[in-house]
């Protein structure tokens, strides 16, 4: 007897394998992209993340997003990447999703599709031509030899497939087709979306960037030449794609483009040697910039070097890289400037754009930089600058526009390292028939200038405001000064009027008022201030002049004058030590190239030229089925149209088509006029 009891079935089912699951997960990833519902919701939210970057402005500075949407809110978009929502990660993430939904989607019907391109369609029966929307049920009783000779000529030459099939009770089924061409359509048309991302993909920075993640390339940040960049740091010649830029002076050379990535950057070497002969500025006749054109040669290695003009909108390309114009700057133009500082002490300065050049103002060293230089400067004179002292240069002006002449832009950095920025327009500039040297002081918020104006003597120079800002800042000169405006002089007025030469040489008029403020009562402050005011100016015409001119002054020594305690006055608003009053300039240009290699531009032409195939064939091919089913034995035919979507006029076809039959006749009442709509 066995003592074996019957295996009692488990409680719980038996796990499934792990790789079942996978392949269950697998498949049901596969049918939910390859799903037309899921398809059209990823194009939604790709084009609604498109939309992000319309309405963000893109990779603009910080303060300028933090002027329009705030700290807290800028700090959001940053973090979600939507400053620059093309290259963000979560944006190539959709567009990989995107195409690979749509190619799983081609990939599943393309082979249905084309069988229905070529397929006749001849297997259907009598009661599915009946139930078509489009159909005529008629008689004809010239025979099925008569039949075919008539309407199989007709169809072909509509560009109709036709196919003849017998049926078993012996009726006749005729069965054509044109416009099979449009599924063609359909398969192109998303093919191309998928092969258009890939060829993105391809000509985006991918390439590069994925050579940082693996570690085989190092991104440096420091600011070295080229040839001290550590081979750790220079991409292979033949990467697939890149986006790099190339500054060249005027008569320099380079092989080898500077690649930003992250926070610094790549050296990528280039396949020949571009040299800068030349950059100029094309203008109207009214001396707006008409085109920034560059003078270029390339030198492939072994080949004779060719020159090119590389304009704006006309890029170059050149053994598979690209060239672009994409801007220009000073290229180490030289300058012989005259420095006045605040003393009145003028000091030559030799100086080149883009170089630091140790400057000594008044015993604490300072620096010099010249940030650029602009030879021309066009101004609207219709649209004047908000700065008073240029919108008064510019109104009146003859003509539309003025040219302000040579501008330089230069930095002095105290001890401390702390800049002003400022400006100076080396040709004077006229206001009322007067002449002046003018220079701008960047005001502390940042908006506009503070402009200092010195008036020009009659030979070209400053020799009288210089002589005058020397003599206010020296004390002996002030007190002769002071001692020569008295008619009876004491010690007790000297010293007053010497007290207010000073308080006016550091401290301008304001410093007269401050003072006034502070040492006279409420009461007495308006004749005080009336006869410091009144020494001030006697005072300041003593140390303008050489000899003694208490006596009267025309109108135009009087304006003079004034120009000369404005130019002061404007001085000490500043708050600038010193400043480039005159010069000459010897400029170099420099244009600023953008250098692109596209490794997907082949696939890309392609994928554009199935793109446009596609929806041409969609759109313009028009596919039509026909069918005619006639019964020998009862002489009744009935035929059938149908298109790929609803659409009217479709009855007007099928007559058309069957007219080659002559009239006709119907069968009974109950027949479809074709003039009815459907």
């Amino acid at each position: 007897m066995s003592t074996n009891a019957p295996t009692r079935p488990s409680a719980h089912p038996a796990p499934i394998a792990l790789g079942e699951r996978v392949r269950k997960a697998a498949r049901a990833l596969y049918h939910l992209l390859g799903s037309m519902r899921f398809a059209v919701a990823i194009l939604v939210i790709v084009a609604l993340a498109a939309c992000i970057g319309s309405i963000v402005p893109q990779n603009a500075g910080p303060a300028a997003y933090v002027s329009q949407y705030g700290t807290t809110w800028t700090a959001v978009l940053v973090f979600l990447g939507m400053t620059d929502v093309y290259h963000a990660s979560w944006f190539g993430a959709l567009l990989v999703v995107m195409s690979t939904s749509t190619a799983i989607c081609v990939v599943r019907n393309t082979p249905a599709m084309l069988r229905q391109v070529f397929d006749r369609q001849d297997q259907v029966n009598r009661k599915f031509v009946e139930t078509l929307p489009c159909r005529v049920r008629f008689r004809h009783d010239a025979g099925e030899a008569a039949l075919l000779a008539t309407l199989m000529p007709a169809l072909r030459r509509e560009r109709f497939r036709v196919a003849t099939r017998r049926t078993a009770d012996g009726a006749l089924l005729v069965a054509a087709r044109r416009g099979g061409a449009r599924r063609v359509g359909y398969i192109l048309t998303h093919a191309a979306i998928v092969l258009i991302t890939v060829a993105a993909f391809l000509d985006s920075d991918l390439a590069v960037r994925g050579r940082v993640l693996a570690g085989l390339q190092q991104i440096e940040t420091r600011d070295l030449p080229v040839d001290a960049v550590p081979p750790s740091s220079v991409l292979p010649a033949g990467t697939l794609s890149y986006r790099g830029q190339l500054t060249l002076a005027e008569g320099e050379s380079a092989s080898n483009a500077i690649v930003p990535i992250g926070d610094g950057y790549l050296v990528q070497p280039l396949p020949f040697t571009v040299r800068l002969h030349r950059f100029h500025i094309e203008r109207y006749p009214n001396g707006q910039p008409r085109d920034f054109v560059s003078d270029l040669e390339i030198q492939l290695p072994g080949q004779p070097p060719t020159r090119h003009a590389l304009r704006v909108n006309h890029p170059l390309a050149e053994h598979g890289v690209t060239l672009y114009q994409s801007g220009f700057a000073d290229g180490g133009s030289t300058l012989n400037l005259r420095m006045l500082s605040r003393t009145g002490a003028a000091v030559p300065l030799a100086a080149t754009v883009g170089s630091d050049v140790p400057l000594l103002i008044d015993n604490a060293p300072w620096t010099f930089q010249a940030s650029d230089l602009r030879m021309d400067n066009i101004q609207d004179t219709g649209n004047a600058p908000a700065q008073g002292l240029l919108r008064r240069y510019l109104e009146g002006r003859s003509g539309t526009v003025a040219d302000l002449g040579p501008t330089i832009e230069y930095v002095l950095r105290d001890p401390a390292g702390q800049p002003r920025t400022m400006v100076t327009y080396l040709r004077p500039l006229t206001f009322g028939g007067d002449r002046y040297f003018v220079s701008g002081v960047r005001r502390a918020d940042g908006e506009g200038y503070e402009y200092i104006r010195v008036p020009v003597d009659a030979d070209g120079s400053a020799t009288t405001f210089e002589r005058f800002e020397r003599q206010l800042q020296d004390p002996a000169a002030r007190q002769r000064a002071a001692r020569r405006i008295l008619a009876k002089p004491s010690a007790e007025m000297a010293d007053v009027a010497a007290r207010a030469l000073e308080v006016f040489a550091h401290d301008g008029s304001p410093g007269i008022a401050a003072l006034v403020e502070a040492t006279v009562p409420e009461a007495e402050r308006g004749a005080a201030t009336t006869l410091l005011s009144g020494l001030v100016v006697r005072a300041a015409r003593a140390l303008a002049a050489e000899d003694d001119e208490q006596g009267p002054q025309d109108a135009s020594a009087r304006r003079r004058l004034q120009d000369l305690l404005n130019a002061h006055d404007d001085m000490v608003a500043s708050d600038a030590p010193a400043w480039a009053l005159a010069g000459t300039v010897s400029q170099r240009a420099a244009s600023g190239l953008q250098v692109a290699r596209r490794g997907g531009d082949a696939l890309l032409i392609v994928s554009l030229s199935m793109l446009a195939i596609g929806v041409w064939l969609l759109y313009a091919v028009r596919e039509r089925r026909l069918w005619l089913w006639w019964d020998p034995a009862s002489r009744v035919a009935v035929a059938g149209l149908r298109a790929n979507r609803k659409m009217p006029g479709l009855e007007a076809e099928l007559a058309a088509w069957l007219a080659p039959l002559g009239p006709l006749p119907p069968v009974d009442a109950g027949n479809r006029d074709l003039s009815e709509p459907s």
